[in-house]
């Protein structure tokens, strides 16, 4: 049974209507979309239980683990799909992609005349900033983990450019995603040539959308998933909340606010709480120092 479309107005009335409706899950997709998850995040343990050395590979059986486990998430794929059609022709066919459009539309200008400007402008600024910083915090997380050089500009040109295209196609807003990168990062893709890979193969399937027309929900689901686990790190929590307690409780409100309601409520009440923190830190600084100033004292300590 699908779900209402107003459980999808937050995120925690998603999360309601999965538990309430656990029990009705029809087993043979629960049991796909589970082993599926299982697998990748099994075949991601040992990955980072074994990895990959000079000495290792030099094993033609850790040769072929490396390799395998590489393209553990076509395999996944490959695999679920199989299971799929085998179940459809008993049968007990599982919920899958099915038909849809294929090919490209052509190209035209929005029709933005229809639209008064004030609600353009009043739509178009949170989207905006809204993709940006999902872009800037995806390209940060990464940078760090990969250690290679972001360039901000770039990124901001790179992005219009995008939309200015994006628009001429009605597609949605250009901007990093999650799941993508991260699913990227978990296959081994280390440079551009990876987009470019993925926008050729997203091309081709437009023309042969037939090819995906086997490819269970539940499997995908089971793709994403594990892709996304990878990008909550508790260590981060942790250490953040040791080294300054009111900026990783901060931390620690907005992961909850996006997590139980959504993205944008999760950005205006982070950058609220920040901005609250920052007044009460200033205002901290500003009483030390008069404090100190009457007393013939600098903030520190020291004498004046």
């Amino acid at each position: 049974m699908p779900p209402p479309k107003e459980a999808f107005q937050y995120n925690y009335q998603v999360l309601v209507w999965i538990v309430r409706s656990f029990p009705r899950a029809d087993p043979r997709t629960l049991a796909l979309g589970g082993v599926s998850l299982l697998s990748l995040l099994t075949i991601k343990f040992l990955k980072r239980r074994f990895p990959a050395t000079p000495e290792r590979l030099r094993s033609r059986a850790f040769n072929c683990w490396y390799y395998l486990s590489s393209f553990s998430t076509p395999i996944v794929i490959f695999i679920g799909t199989l299971i799929s059609k085998s179940l459809a022709e008993h049968g007990q066919a599982v919920p899958v992609l099915g038909s849809f459009p294929s090919g490209l539309v052509i190209p035209s200008f929005p029709p933005v005349a229809r639209f008064p400007p004030s609600d353009l402008i009043k739509q178009a600024l949170p989207i905006a900033l809204l993709a940006y910083v999902e872009a800037v915090s995806i390209a940060k997380r990464y940078s760090a983990l990969f250690g290679y050089k972001l360039d901000l500009n770039q990124d901001m040109a790179s992005y219009s450019l995008a939309n200015l295209l994006s628009a001429l196609w009605g597609g949605v807003t250009p901007s990093g995603s999650f799941a993508r990168t991260a699913l990227q990062a978990e296959v081994g893709s280390r440079s551009s040539w990876a987009n470019i890979f993925t926008g050729t193969f997203v091309i081709v399937c437009l023309y042969q959308t037939h090819i995906l027309h086997d490819v269970p929900y539940c499997v995908l689901g089971a793709l994403v998933v594990s892709a996304m686990v990878n990008l909550i790190n508790f260590r981060e929590f942790y250490h953040a909340l040791r080294i300054a307690r009111m900026s990783g409780l901060v931390m620690v409100f907005t992961f909850l606010v996006t997590l139980l309601w959504s993205v944008e409520h999760g950005l205006f009440y982070g950058i609220v709480a920040s901005l609250a923190l920052l007044l009460s830190q200033l205002s901290d600084v500003v009483r030390r120092g008069r404090l100190g100033w009457k007393e013939g004292r600098w903030p520190d300590g020291k004498k004046g």
